[in-house]
């Protein structure tokens, strides 16, 4: 069905209340075409943008449990308080919605880096599983697939790498199939990370 806020409309297979947003000021720009359970939007307040993400609605391109969109997005708050990067959008914050959860960036302008986390592209291999744990670790994962797509293209082979090797060895560790062989907390990741960043 087709929603319409602000003038706008948007993809969404049943209504949701989405009045929250009039916090972030008038809609500007609606992605609805997430396969994560997300529906994004841009807002604008006093001459400031903002990017939200919001995971609680049944959005038009997820076949999935709404609570585990939910859950995914709350999973990805760690990793945005902890890596910092000029070259990622800036997180501001997050709030319970009702039965959704929220995460707002400050607005980037520029093309969009391809997928954005919480979708497929992004996701460790748990994260398919019905009922597997969803912790830390995961997040490592999340971590390393970031790391392919900043300096990899997207891609996972050495020859698509931009860094040096050893850190290619970190971002494949970390985004390894086995939980077991990954970095075992995010803290070890970065060190690991900042010992051969040089």
């Amino acid at each position: 069905m087709i929603q319409k806020m602000d003038s706008l409309k948007f993809k969404i297979k049943e209504p949701y209340d989405f009045s929250f947003l009039g916090e972030y000021g008038k809609i500007f720009k609606v992605f609805d075409d997430q396969d994560s359970g997300n529906i994004c939007f841009g807002t604008e307040k006093n001459g400031e943008r903002y990017f939200v993400k919001f995971a609680g609605a049944k959005t038009a391109e997820y076949s999935g449990k709404t609570i585990d969109a939910v859950n995914r997005l709350k999973a990805t708050v760690s990793v945005y308080d902890t890596l910092r990067h000029k070259n990622l959008i800036e997180y501001i914050g997050s709030k319970e919605i009702s039965s959704g959860f929220a995460m707002i960036f400050k607005w980037a302008n520029g093309e969009c880096m391809g997928r954005m986390w919480g979708s497929s592209a992004f996701m460790s291999p748990e994260e398919f599983e019905w009922g597997a744990v969803l912790d830390e670790i995961t997040n490592v994962y999340t971590l390393g697939a970031m790391a392919f797509a900043l300096f990899g293209d997207y891609k996972r082979d050495i020859e698509s790498w931009i860094l040096n090797r050893e850190l290619f060895a970190v971002a494949a560790k970390a985004t390894s199939d086995d939980r077991n062989k990954r970095h075992q907390s995010i803290k070890e990741l970065v060190k690991e990370w900042n010992d051969y960043n040089v």
